[in-house]
């Protein structure tokens, strides 16, 4: 720590503020320029104020939010341990991500700022940094403005715009808003066309090169479970071919509502350390699955989650593979385009998604927990498969 260094004290839910900040400042800033900011959206305790208009509700949160900064701060002032960030950023907040980095946000400058932990070490920061630089392949990421290796920071263009709000059941209005988002994603890079063997060997090699190196008596359990699922989903991609075509395309990796933001008919898409080149349907099944989720608050209630699925998740699965036909660059070859080829790819694509331990502190968790949802699809959905069979679905 610097005498020069910035001290960001935490108020709530990981977001620290910079404690020299003004109370009549930080107030007004926060309204302004803090609109991606879901902390500020969140329910309350009270029905009464959750049923009020979105921006209300927002402007209750941040007066809550400004209180608190002023008791915490008060706290620090009177030698109480609050938990503190030094950072030699300027700006008014910083966020901790469970990663381990953390954003600091310069509202002024219109920059966001993202450092990474001195554990994490040099070649992990450098994938890190090259999937961000990646993402500039899309026109919808945030512009990269600078970064440095060395230094383990990255600036990008910080974007002052909300996420979209949708409630229970908005299948049509949510796949009127990704539809053109996922394709924009995909359409970043040219498509190409793999082998399903060669694709499913490259996956099934990282899982299994993970579960190899983490052996230890604590894992066990959790590692049984997820070989016996990848058995199992291997088992159902037998069914076909090894030499039917895959198409792979840019994939973001972490697509979803949270991810989007959105100001009048502009969109962006935000969160892009686990871009990749992945099977056509994964982002779709991924935006798709976290969309059922979040329509239920994450409920422990797994049938309303699998029902809300069972009725949805085909037809747009159809509905988006006609948007891909009209949208995509790719030459004209002959695929098979499989509802339960897609599906089942895009599970063990998750599995090594998650088990890559650049991205995640608790792999194994992870894992476990989408195994349960994806077992209860399975279990309880005898979903028809779509196949389209034509010369091209990407003309």
């Amino acid at each position: 720590m610097k005498k020069e260094d910035i001290c960001f004290i935490e108020v709530e839910s990981s977001l620290y503020v910079n404690k020299d900040i003004r109370i009549k400042k930080l107030f007004p800033m926060l309204l302004k320029y803090a609109k991606p900011f879901t902390l500020f959206e969140r329910k309350t305790r009270s029905n009464i104020v959750n049923a009020l208009p979105r921006f209300i509700l927002r402007v209750i949160r941040i007066i809550q939010f400004t209180f608190l900064f002023y008791k915490q701060r008060n706290r620090l002032k009177n030698n109480n341990l609050i938990p503190s960030i030094y950072s030699s950023c300027k700006g008014i907040c910083l966020l901790k991500l469970r990663q381990g980095e953390y954003k600091v946000f310069n509202f002024k400058e219109k920059k966001v700022t993202t450092i990474f932990p001195q554990k994490l070490d040099c070649q992990k920061v450098n994938d890190r940094v090259d999937s961000i630089l990646e993402s500039n392949l899309c026109p919808l990421s945030p512009e990269v403005l600078h970064f440095s290796k060395r230094k383990r920071m990255l600036v990008e263009d910080y974007v002052n715009s909300g996420r979209p709000e949708f409630t229970k059941g908005e299948v049509t209005k949510y796949n009127s808003l990704t539809f053109p988002i996922l394709i924009s994603i995909m359409n970043s890079t040219q498509p190409r066309v793999i082998y399903l063997e060669e694709y499913k060997s490259h996956i099934l090699q990282t899982i299994k090169s993970y579960l190899s190196e983490n052996t230890n008596d604590n894992n066990q359990k959790h590692n049984a479970l997820i070989k016996n699922f990848v058995f199992d989903t291997e088992k159902r991609l037998r069914t076909y071919s090894d030499n039917t075509r895959i198409i792979e395309v840019f994939s973001h990796g972490d697509f979803w509502e949270g991810n989007i933001l959105i100001d009048k008919k502009e969109f962006k898409v935000i969160d892009w350390t686990t871009t990749n080149f992945r099977s056509c349907f994964f982002d779709f099944f991924f935006s798709f699955f976290m969309f059922a989720l979040t329509s239920h608050n994450y409920s422990n209630r797994n049938n309303q989650i699998i029902i809300f699925l069972k009725r949805n998740i085909e037809n747009s699965f159809k509905k988006f593979s006609e948007e891909l036909s009209k949208n995509s660059p790719l030459e004209s070859q002959s695929f098979i385009v499989s509802s339960n080829l897609y599906r089942n790819l895009f599970y063990l694509e998750v599995l090594a998604l998650k088990l890559n331990t650049n991205l995640q502190e608790k792999p194994i968790t992870e894992c476990v927990l989408w195994i349960k949802r994806f077992k209860n699809f399975e279990k309880h959905t005898s979903t028809k498969d779509t196949t389209l069979k034509r010369r091209s679905v990407f003309s």
